[in-house]
């Protein structure tokens, strides 16, 4: 680089060059993107052991080929150590020898003796905490010498304006669903259209792109479809394609396809480009924020924003953990297992509970006060000081904060990482959440900063992952959704299970046998999971930050989150069944359906270990996720495929975290317990009666007497310490009853604030597989209750808000809604010769077989009902890629769901769906000329947003005229989770 104008600037990327062992780094400014290689870099990692080997084992490291150097050097190896320690410093000969070196390493020491440290320590990363640097910040670069132009964790700060380009394909479809095989007809990148023959596009999108030099490439779908299949279409034709701006090795991947919910697709790995940022549409936190969220994430981070695009806000945690481990002087531990701290009965009893909750008043409910918590789990952290090395801490034995039921103290003397790494992030989330309210030209940048950071730790599978279990002495294989739906019904959290549910496992010396689930966990899913395809067919759907056992050698596994693996990763699978099936037979299990087994035989185990074929992202299709937490080492279970994969652990209980531990889980529990419970008795002591409360939040209804609300929040934000805020009074909320019991359900409920704004949880317009139609009438009924102000009125809303489902009903009838409105989407739970029944995603899966798909268990297919009683596949449902139409769904099948939606609103009044069902036998009284004008309101809404509304999920943010603003969901509804 020449001239003072190139020396300021921005890092958009930055990578190791393994061939030429040196660091590459891409700065941005007003001039355009410049190269900067640094050949001073040398990763180095470390090796403790006993002080009296040390010689010893480095004599013996030193005659290895890869190695250049060994330092004997002082660190401190913990957090809680205040000595440093003597460990060896190993500086490989290039940069691929790290990792190399460090396996044999663990492997000399028997994976126990050795301890290594900083291994797997990405290269940007390291760079950039050497260097005190970080992406997307503005810096300052000459001679070799890096210096920060602004504060890392500045609030307001300057983004670089890079130029952005979309490239997109025009593929050749003939069975409805683009395939690797299909021909390329055309591209586009921007405005500008290609044609011709499938190697002059190939060539002219490099031109392109070479000309326009965007600073970001994005597409839709592009790790997932359209890279992977140029990388194919150029291999074979042997163009040489470069989209990024160093020569990358995109065209020489082989190529290996397989079936996903919607087309063909393929995905050996990530398509990082180098200079050139590739930014996927659909990646977790560029969808959910926008480039100004991922910028926010990349510089507290410090890894790069392609690499940051592609991991969660969880994998960001860590590496902001990373990072002042490293300023403090500490080493990184490379594999961390530290189990959980034996406890008594009445210990582990106390310890093993959740959140407090409180059973709502089913029906509805005027002028109340919601209060919640902001961010309690985090600021309950950092408040408390909870911390891996800060609980029971040996400096405070004596006079260490106690924690509340808990036979634990808290560290007083010094603060802990996890309290130091929150803090500033809770304080910007504060930040952004108020500024995101202010009219301005930043208001869609602080909303982006804002999404992004309100994101935390849950690991959980999707709702179809079948799982065996035990159960009352009978063996079952069932959907996990069904199974923890035993527990948590009505509810998100975790519960103890108290009866003998055993799943199959391995112990630590991979022995098979039955292991007892201590807890179920059951989460709010987020927008999109990660689906892990196996070889020999299997795949699993998992939150992206889902722990997976890697086979290292020998009998050692490395724990990895399912974003952090890699193709070719081997992952544990019993190669025999732990059962012999003789008899099986289709049971109902208190409204769940399960396959049960009469003869079981268990039979020894032999584990195989195969590759990760690919990994790719996923709308979630299920609003919730869930777990299972076992009781014994290893901590996992084995699926019905005979995957063994890791459990479920929270925010800080997972025993293989870095900075992590499960007593932390329970002390954050415990005081989130005690802090509710005293919320609400200072709520009682100003004359309010508590009417609901959950984990984090309380509904309030004031008595004649009550002091103002303020005060209230002023009283219990001063004598709890932590900061609560006003959500909002209703004009009405109903909280609705349990499907099964009939009692007030926790986290089902719909409300409308004064402001005019819905809040809404637990209904159809909730969940992601709900038919466009409903959503609209659901909508409009929603819209006739809003007109309401009182309870009074709300009630005197209800006839014509049941009007506006039967007109609902008469248009289905009359065939006056579009076919693609009755479109419904289905998880697959099994293969298709597993099927016994004809049912309608039987029929489809036969539909995508006859047309050569094969769907697997746990995938997603969408298709319209048209005859719910047909014995064939074709006249019984139509898959929505192969819609024509021209099709005439099931009437009356349809309005069975309709009817069961108005229910979920109604059933507090007495509405059943058999009741409204009935009343839609006769509509000769409606006429669908006549349409309900909140019906008009919505119908136009949707036609001017489009055919489907993704986002019409109900957070807070409808408001008149139901128009969707960014889903503002309770922060604390998913901490409360963990």
């Amino acid at each position: 680089m020449a001239g003072e104008s190139l020396t300021h600037g921005w890092i958009i990327d930055a990578y190791g060059d393994y061939d030429r062992d040196s660091m590459v780094l891409w700065l941005w400014n007003e001039r355009g993107a410049h190269r900067i290689e640094d050949p001073r870099v040398v990763p180095t990692f470390f090796l403790h052991a006993s002080p009296s080997e040390l010689p010893a084992i480095r004599r013996r490291i030193e005659i290895l080929d890869g190695v250049r150097e060994v330092r004997d050097v002082s660190k401190r190896i913990a957090l809680e150590d205040d000595e440093r320690k003597p460990v060896l410093e190993i500086v490989p000969r290039h940069y691929r020898d790290l990792r190399g070196l460090a396996h044999i390493l663990d492997s000399n020491g028997g994976y126990v003796d050795h301890r290594l440290f900083n291994v797997d320590l990405r290269f940007s990363q390291r760079y950039a905490i050497e260097h005190d640097i970080f992406p997307m910040g503005l810096l300052h670069y000459a001679n070799g010498v890096w210096r920060a132009e602004e504060e890392h964790f500045a609030l307001d700060y300057p983004l670089p304006g890079l130029r952005k380009s979309l490239l997109d394909l025009h593929v050749d479809n003939p069975a409805g669903i683009p395939r690797m095989q299909d021909r390329l007809l055309g591209a586009r990148v921007d405005e500008v259209e290609i044609d011709g023959d499938e190697e002059t596009i190939l060539k002219e999108i490099d031109t392109v792109v070479r000309s326009k030099d965007p600073d970001v490439l994005m597409t839709d779908g592009g790790d997932a479809f359209l890279m992977p299949y140029l990388a194919a279409k150029a291999s074979d034709l042997g163009v040489n394609l470069q989209l990024g701006r160093d020569p990358d090795r995109f065209a020489g991947v082989k190529a290996k396809s397989y079936f996903t919910y919607g087309k063909i697709v393929y995905k050996p790995g990530q398509y990082i480009l180098r200079g050139r940022l590739h930014l996927d549409r659909g990646h977790f936190a560029f969808r959910e924020s926008d480039f100004a969220g991922l910028a926010e994430l990349s510089r507290l981070s410090t890894l790069t924003p392609q690499e940051q695009a592609r991991l969660t806000p969880g994998t960001a945690f860590s590496a902001m953990q990373v990072n002042q481990a490293y300023h403090d002087g500490c080493l990184v531990v490379w594999k961390k297992n530290r189990p959980e701290d034996f406890k008594d009965a009445e210990n582990l009893l106390r310890g093993d509970r959740g959140g407090f909750t409180f059973e709502p008043e089913v029906g509805v409910h005027e002028g109340l006060y919601e209060l919640d918590f902001s961010s309690l789990y985090p600021s309950i952290m950092v408040k408390y000081n909870i911390s891996a090395e800060t609980l029971d801490c040996s400096c405070c034995t004596t006079d260490g904060l106690p924690v509340p039921e808990l036979r634990y103290h808290l560290c007083t003397r010094r603060v802990g990482i996890v309290g130091r790494v929150l803090k500033p992030l809770i304080e910007r989330r504060r930040y952004y959440k108020k500024m995101k309210k202010e009219p301005g030209p930043l208001q869609d940048v602080y909303t982006g900063r804002d999404t992004i950071l309100k994101w935390t730790l849950v690991t959980c599978f999707g709702a179809d992952t079948l799982v065996p279990y035990k159960l009352n002495g009978e063996y079952y294989i069932d959907r996990i959704e069904d199974v923890v739906n035993r527990y948590l019904p009505e509810k998100t959290g975790t519960v103890e299970c108290k009866d003998e549910l055993r799943v199959f496992g391995f112990d630590s010396h991979l022995h098979s046998g039955e292991k007892r689930v201590a807890k179920v966990m059951k989460a709010e899913s987020p927008k999109e999971l990660l689906k892990v395809k196996i070889q020999g067919n299997r795949e699993l759907l998992v939150t992206p930050n889902h722990r997976f056992f890697v086979f290292k050698g020998a009998k050692e596994f490395e724990v990895r989150m399912a974003d952090e693996l890699r193709t070719e990763d081997l992952i544990p699978v019993a190669t025999n069944a732990l059962w012999e099936r003789t008899t099986s037979a289709t049971i109902s299990l208190d409204g769940a359906t399960a396959q049960q087994f009469e003869d079981v035989n268990q039979r020894k185990t032999v584990f195989e270990f195969l590759p990760v074929i690919s990994i790719e992202t996923t709308p979630c299709e299920n609003p919730y996720v869930y777990c299972f937490e076992v009781e014994d080492d290893l901590h996992g279970f084995v699926t019905a495929d005979g995957t063994f994969v890791g459990q479920s652990f929270g925010y800080q209980g997972y025993k293989n975290a870095r900075f992590g531990r499960i007593e932390c889980h329970e002390a954050i529990n415990a005081y989130a317990r005690n802090i509710l419970v005293r919320t609400m008795e200072i709520a009682e002591s100003h004359g309010y009666e508590v009417v609901h409360g959950i984990v984090d939040s309380v509904w309030l209804r004031p008595t004649a007497n009550a002091d103002p609300i303020e005060k209230v929040r002023e009283h219990i934000a001063g004598s709890i310490g932590l900061p609560i805020e006003l959500e909002g009074r209703y004009k009405w909320i109903v909280f609705l009853p349990c499907k099964t019991t009939g009692v007030g359900a926790l986290n089902r409920y719909y409300g409308l604030f004064q402001d005019d704004e819905f809040k809404l949880r637990g209904i159809e317009l909730r969940k992601h597989d709900t038919p466009e139609f409903i959503n609209i009438c659901q909508e409009a009924m929603l819209g006739e209750l809003s007109l309401a102000s009182t309870a009074a009125e709300f009630r005197e809303h209800i006839p014509k808000a049941v009007d506006i489902l039967r007109w609902t009903a008469k248009c289905i009838l009359d065939r006056a809604i579009p076919v693609h409105q009755f479109i419904l989407t289905k998880s697959v739970s099994r293969t298709l010769p597993e099927y016994v029944v004809l049912t309608a995603t039987a029929a489809a899966l036969k539909q995508m077989e006859k047309r050569g798909f094969a769907v697997e268990p746990g995938e997603s297919v969408r298709y319209v009902l048209l005859d719910a009683r047909a014995r064939d596949s074709e006249r019984k449902v139509r898959v929505a890629e192969f819609l024509q139409g021209d099709e005439e769904p099931d009437a009356w099948e349809y309005i069975r769901l309709l009817c069961r939606s108005g229910q979920t609103l109604l059933a507090p009044f007495g509405y059943t769906e058999e009741k409204l069902a009935r009343m839609c036998e006769d509509l000769s009284d409606i006429s669908i000329a006549n349409r309900p004008e909140q019906a008009i309101t919505i119908q136009e809404d949707y036609k001017s947003i489009g055919e489907s509304r993704s986002r019409a999920r109900g957070g807070v943010g409808y408001k008149k005229p139901w128009r969707v603003v960014d889903e503002e969901e309770m922060a604390n509804e998913i901490s409360g989770d963990l």
